[in-house]
């Protein structure tokens, strides 16, 4: 990729589990020279904790940073005056922002539903690329606003993601994720299912400072364990995991989430509610799908019953997931597409 080493790509993305630097690291193989520059969308410290909780307009709290971003990422352009602006998500970016990269090509990458972010949702017109991990939403853009886009599903980040040369099944059952209210559900059920197991469920759902008493005498705190946990011990409790169930939220109909690669990269077996993209590109032996809470109940007992070989899955996954689904895979599609 003689051509690439001469262009410059600017990676602008959430700082969300950190996969605005998979990316760059990606476009870093493949060849380009680049920088990258990252947001986040809540509060950041304590500091900025207490500001926050006593700021009379939460709305202008967070216009404050935005600002603060957006004068940095131009700054950031102007200096390092790339020829591909690739942003992820744009949840914090300004129309106008985007407007001035003029001299770039301008290409979005929606980790979402186009039509769950207003401000990636803004970009839709402005960029010369967009591509979607949800891919109803190419059919959406298209027929109601004749807007070209492509379907790019996420990836693993092979570095961050992957198998222990020793593992050991200490947990029975896993859970890692944002915990909606169907996922709780679900997860309730499931572990009233199988109290002699041992099960954990690692998602931040709500604020201990907001519901203290509930934080302090809440039933089941070994189980559901309210908290942010890094990818790297995120990976750890996958290699540590017999079963890693993954619930998808209900935007997806054709497309997967990020933790869909991970589990698969780490080797481990893995759960997951059925849809067609899962169908269509992963055989049944190597991904385990459920259609209902009643087939999702009994693979997990046939499994803890050693009824199924759980291993042969893990690693048909992995083989497919490490040649096909890295984030340098879709870079690549992304670089061919938009140099064709």
């Amino acid at each position: 990729m003689e051509n690439s080493k001469k262009k410059k790509v600017l990676v602008i993305g959430p700082e969300f589990f950190g996969y605005y630097l998979s990316v760059e690291k990606a476009f870093k193989q493949l060849g380009y020279t680049t920088q990258s520059v990252s947001y986040i969308t809540q509060v950041e410290n304590k500091w900025e904790r207490i500001v926050y909780h006593f700021s009379g307009d939460k709305e202008a709290f967070f216009e404050k940073k935005r600002r603060v971003f957006n004068n940095k990422v131009l700054s950031l352009y102007k200096e390092f005056r790339p020829d591909i602006v690739f942003i992820i998500q744009g949840s914090e970016i300004y129309s106008e922002t985007v407007e001035k990269m003029k001299e770039a090509k301008k290409i979005l990458w929606m980790m979402d539903s186009i039509f769950r972010n207003k401000r990636g949702y803004a970009l839709r017109k402005i960029v010369d690329y967009i591509f979607v991990f949800e891919r109803t939403d190419v059919d959406k853009l298209l027929e109601n606003e004749n807007i070209v886009s492509h379907f790019l599903p996420l990836a693993l980040d092979e570095a961050v993601y992957y198998p222990y040369t020793n593992r050991k099944d200490e947990i029975d059952i896993l859970f890692v994720g944002a915990l909606y209210d169907n996922r709780v559900v679900l997860l309730e059920r499931i572990y009233q299912e199988f109290k002699d197991y041992n099960m954990k469920v690692y998602g931040h759902y709500y604020s201990p400072f907001r519901r203290p008493l509930y934080h302090f005498f809440r039933r089941n705190k070994n189980v559901f364990l309210n908290k942010n946990i890094s990818p790297a011990f995120v990976n750890e409790l996958y290699n540590r995991s017999k079963i890693c169930i993954n619930i998808h939220h209900n935007q997806n109909k054709y497309g997967v989430n990020q933790r869909f690669f991970e589990i698969s990269g780490s080797k481990s077996f893995q759960l997951v509610d059925r849809n067609g993209y899962i169908t269509e590109n992963f055989d049944s032996d190597e991904i385990a799908t459920y259609n209902s809470e009643d087939e999702l109940i009994e693979i997990i007992r046939s499994v803890l019953h050693g009824q199924i070989n759980t291993k042969a899955f893990a690693e048909k996954a992995h083989k497919k997931v490490l040649t096909n689904h890295t984030f340098r895979r879709r870079m690549e599609y992304v670089m061919a597409l938009v140099n064709d």
